[in-house]
């Protein structure tokens, strides 16, 4: 059970770097590679969240960081002295990650119920 678990939030790591690295895509088409991967492992519907979840928010905050540094934090710094009057850029790190793993959380429950959906509609024809 925990090797699944942790496969899967390597693979859920891996497709959402992979589809975040190219900047012609939207920022939401890590949805259809967390979607297909519950649909592919047939994860059962709490690794299929929660295994989603800690891939994206993972992958999110560490692209948040590496994307950070590459202007030396001016951007991160003053949008934190907005919303927190502090100068701390890690509750933007966490936020961001929050928000990338709930989305990618629902894209593999959607998942796990679009592959539930289709098991139980099996058509003799298809086999």
């Amino acid at each position: 059970m925990k090797i699944k678990f942790w496969f899967n939030v390597i693979a859920a790591f891996v497709l959402c770097f992979a589809l975040s690295i190219y900047n012609f895509l939207p920022w939401w088409f890590f949805i259809f590679g967390n979607m297909l991967l519950a649909i592919i492992l047939k994860t059962k519907k709490n690794v299929s969240i929660w295994a989603n979840f800690l891939g994206v928010f993972l992958c999110w905050i560490l692209w948040a960081a590496f994307k950070d540094s590459d202007n030396g934090g001016l951007l991160s710094t003053k949008i934190s002295l907005i919303f927190y009057k502090s100068k701390n850029t890690q509750i933007l790190y966490i936020l961001t990650g929050l928000i990338g793993g709930i989305v990618g959380g629902l894209a593999g429950l959607t998942g796990f119920y679009f592959r539930q959906w289709i098991d139980e509609n099996k058509s003799p024809i298809i086999d």
